[in-house]
């Protein structure tokens, strides 16, 4: 391959990957934008139901069973919503862990047919070094993607792990919440 195709060839792929890494990050915005107005919207609609009830309940019990159901319908929609978001993060950062996987993929051929070619023109003494380079360079591209994909997946796992325990402390508020907004509204 001549040198004018080679640096060709890498500008058209360098382009290709910003536009593909764009792509995906407008897409994860849009997911993102789309799931705020929809946890805003079912707030608001939450909200309105509620103070709607607050108003026309005729005691305090009916007033405190009112705040007690928009707080248990405020952490369901938090708790939901924070899920979404976790599987929205999860699934952008898999993306692009793609792109990148594909990039190394890309950079190991292109380093075996340089050195291919390296080696048709190289001395006969050089076989030798030449053969050597194969199993470095392949050693070299498997420890690459070892290094990307290992830090992703404990912090994958620890990310959910914090999110079910947060999950648990506000479902255990709100039971706690809605025990004493009964037992205020039964005095």
């Amino acid at each position: 391959m001549l040198i004018e195709e080679q640096v060709t060839a890498n500008l058209k792929n360098g382009v290709n990957t910003c536009f593909d890494c764009l792509r995906l990050l407008a897409e994860a915005t849009a997911r993102l934008t789309e799931l705020n107005l929809q946890t805003v919207g079912a707030t608001l609609t939450h909200g309105q139901s509620n103070a709607l009830n607050a108003l026309s309940a005729g005691g305090t019990r009916d007033r405190a069973a009112a705040q007690a159901t928009f707080i248990a319908q405020a952490a369901d929609t938090g708790q939901a919503y924070t899920r979404q978001l976790f599987d929205l993060v999860s699934a952008s950062q898999a993306g692009f862990m793609r792109i990148v996987q594909t990039q190394g993929e890309t950079y190991h051929q292109r380093m075996q047919a340089l050195l291919d070619d390296v080696g048709k023109y190289a001395p006969a003494a050089s076989e030798a070094a030449m053969t050597a380079w194969n199993p470095a360079l392949t050693a070299s591209s498997n420890a690459l993607a070892g290094t990307l994909e290992t830090p992703r997946q404990p912090g994958t796992a620890n990310a959910e792990r914090d999110l079910e325990t947060a999950d648990a402390a506000a479902a255990k508020a709100v039971r706690r919440t809605l025990e004493r907004a009964s037992q205020s509204a039964k005095r």
